[in-house]
């Protein structure tokens, strides 16, 4: 039987690939083809330096390893799907600054950073068999606090023949950045995906998201450890990996209990349905 979280990734992280996933990731194609082209046409070996926007403009500064030059390419015109080679680039007209100066300037700047821990929640919810309010306890991810990060320090840019090529705040794009947002997004879209088909809130499916994608990432770099396992399964499920697939396999064979605790013990743990619960059970099933 794969692995819970293969089946997460598989059932949503690749369906929520966005339109705004395909476009930094062309970004990137075209950042390391046109590095690859530069090399080639100058037969030195060039490094990447910086990314700097304009409006529908996008620069990318590389360095001349060789030489130590700084230069600055239009990468708004370089399209890695059609081209190869400089000299296609540079017969389309296409602006290339030379002799940059890298220099620095002190910016003042942070941000603030949300506190995250496990606890033990209880909440009070109307049970319409006993018409009254009943007390259950979930072990949840929830914010603790906050604290400001301090991001103050040396910036570098660059400047020549009247041009200057920087990150700004919030809209930096270096590589980095870019794998960030990649990452941002596809948690958000995500957790749109948790809430809409199994009835999470706001703050859960953000959580589950989260995690989720945290252990798809050490899933794709290596094997998961029985104790990782273990710990993904009670953090999103409430119980060990053992228990679901020893609850599955019962299913199968036709004895329902386990399977039935199961979707009790994790609707309880995301505070959503047992139907819900088993809805993703059965959609999981399906990708085995």
């Amino acid at each position: 039987m794969k692995l819970i979280v293969i089946a997460i990734s598989a059932l949503f992280l690749v369906a929520c690939q966005s339109k705004l996933d395909k476009q930094i990731q062309k970004e990137v194609d075209d950042i390391n083809t046109l590095k690859a082209a530069i090399a080639v046409d100058t037969g030195n070996e060039i490094k990447f330096a910086k990314i700097s926007g304009s409006g529908t403009e996008t620069y990318i500064v590389y360095k001349n390893v060789t030489t130590g030059e700084y230069l600055a390419y239009n990468l708004s015109k370089w399209d890695s799907r059609t081209m190869t080679t400089i000299s296609q680039y540079m017969a389309d007209s296409n602006d290339v600054v030379h002799n940059l100066d890298l220099k620095q300037e002190w910016v003042t700047t942070g941000h603030t950073e949300d506190d995250y821990d496990y606890r033990w929640i209880t909440k009070s919810d109307w049970d319409a068999t006993c018409s009254c309010n009943q007390d259950h306890s979930s072990y949840d991810y929830v914010k603790i606090g906050s604290h400001y990060v301090d991001d103050s320090g040396y910036y570098p840019f660059y400047y020549g023949g009247g041009f200057r090529f920087e990150n700004e705040g919030g809209t930096s794009k270096d590589l980095e950045t870019m794998a960030a947002l990649r990452e941002e997004k596809s948690v958000e879209n995500l957790s749109k995906t948790f809430k809409s088909q199994y009835s999470l809130s706001n703050d859960r499916a953000q959580e589950l998201a989260k995690l989720s994608y945290k252990y798809m990432r050490v899933e794709n770099s290596r094997e998961l450890t029985k104790v990782e396992k273990d710990q993904f399964a009670l953090k999103s499920l409430g119980v060990s990996m053992n228990d679901i697939e020893g609850a599955l396999k019962k299913k199968a064979e036709g004895s329902e209990n386990d399977y039935q605790f199961l979707l009790q013990k994790a609707a309880q743990v995301n505070n959503t349905t047992p139907e819900m619960i088993g809805k993703f059970f059965d959609q999981m099933g399906d990708s085995l």
